[in-house]
């Protein structure tokens, strides 16, 4: 069925999560970044959030923003062909354990693409003290869905911001192991659980030809190679990571990732990359990552 523009400004109700340590550490390990900003609780300044981490607190939004456009046309077999194809977040300040996050989705943009229909959702994350700490913008493919009906007199603007400018010319390309056991330890440490990427009958029915890794780890691991070596580990730096998903990547298989040299724009710094799998297919494209620079005063809450 199609899904309706009436769904344009529509909201999910908002989902809190108490952060600990046990969560954050694990997050990280998930990822084998073992910097002492993540690990080490012995540090004076306690530890903080992979720079990712928000993705955690809003795959039950995403979850819930399905079910908001089932109730708009989209039938539960049209909801399992929902690929997530964009992802741009916006980093306010760094979690950090002892938080308590509230997360919430809005439609804001559906436009009709060659492949179905293109969904964009914004996910506010804010604190117990009613602070914006991660707004992402996550983009969503429904293939071979339709798009009826007009949206909604009130209809919300969609704001979404483009991606900044940056030339990827390769200074450095970085192989990383992806280890047969990595997407089931990233869903468990993440608590990110979707079926395709750890059950592999699930997979395979889903026309899938294996189990394959979470976009987010991918992206995920992706930044921690950028954080340790062009923002000297101080994960702090980190304002922006953005993306878009491509090819699938397996386990167990060598994830290679392309970084661009940081190019200044606005006052900030913006590293560009891309990463491939092993088969030479691009796993991610016109990665970006945003930063400030070294001599900025660290924004780790």
């Amino acid at each position: 069925m199609p899904i309706n523009r009436a769904a344009l400004g529509q909201q999910t109700g908002t989902y809190s999560h108490p952060v600990d340590a046990r969560w954050t550490m694990a997050y990280a390990a998930s990822l084998g970044d073992t910097a002492a900003c993540y690990l080490d609780t012995t540090r004076s300044d306690g530890v903080v959030a992979h720079p990712l981490f928000s993705i955690c607190p809003e795959w039950p939004v995403a979850l819930a923003s399905r079910d908001l456009l089932r109730e708009n046309g989209l039938t539960m077999d049209e909801q399992r062909r929902a690929v997530h194809a964009t992802h741009d977040s916006h980093v306010l300040r760094l979690v950090r354990p002892g938080d308590v996050l509230h997360t919430q989705a809005t439609v804001i943009g559906i436009e009709s693409r060659r492949p179905g229909a293109f969904v964009t959702e914004r996910f506010d994350t804010i604190d117990q003290h009613g602070e914006l700490v991660a707004r992402t913008y996550h983009g969503m493919l429904l293939l071979g869905v339709d798009i009826v009906g007009e949206p909604p007199a009130e209809g919300i603007a969609a704001i979404v911001p483009t991606a900044p400018e940056a030339r990827l010319e390769p200074v450095r390309e970085q192989a990383i192991a992806i280890e047969p056991q990595l997407a089931h330890t990233y869903s468990e440490c993440a608590r990110i659980w979707n079926p395709v990427h750890t059950d592999r009958a699930v997979a395979l029915a889903a026309g899938l030809p294996d189990i394959i890794l979470h976009g987010s780890a991918t992206l995920a691991l992706a930044v921690s190679s950028i954080v340790a070596h062009e923002a000297g580990e101080e994960p702090a730096r980190i304002c922006r990571i953005g993306g878009e998903f491509r090819g699938m990547v397996f386990l167990p298989s060598t994830l290679r990732v392309s970084v661009g040299a940081p190019q200044e724009s606005a006052g900030v710094l913006v590293v560009p990359f891309e990463a491939f799998n092993d088969r030479g297919e691009a796993a991610l494209r016109h990665g970006h990552i945003t930063l400030t620079p070294p001599s900025d005063k660290l924004r780790d809450g």
